[in-house]
């Protein structure tokens, strides 16, 4: 993997699980560090959450389109299915 920086809102329930990510990294031999950052201007704190907030709504609404692309696959399959059979039934 490349070098890289990712930048992720605070969050209790996720700290266990980017030090074993940490820990993980650096037993494989690379290197990891995990930063706190404070941002003292509350409106550049505010523009930095909403950001978080339309990149998760943008993946959610991306993700909620994939399924219904699917299920209209699955739709479309299962009617071919049953189109095949009743030709297969009506051939008997």
């Amino acid at each position: 993997m490349q070098q890289s920086v990712c930048l992720l809102p605070l969050r209790d329930s996720l700290q266990p699980q980017l030090e074993n990510l940490k820990t993980e990294i650096v037993e494989r031999g690379g290197e990891a560090d995990l930063l706190t950052i404070t941002i003292a201007d509350d409106q550049q704190n505010a523009r930095l959450i909403e950001r978080f907030q339309q990149q998760a709504e943008s993946e959610y609404k991306e993700f909620l389109g994939r399924c219904r692309d699917f299920h209209q696959e699955l739709k479309y399959d299962i009617l071919t299915l049953l189109k095949c059979e009743t030709l297969l039934r009506l051939k008997r």
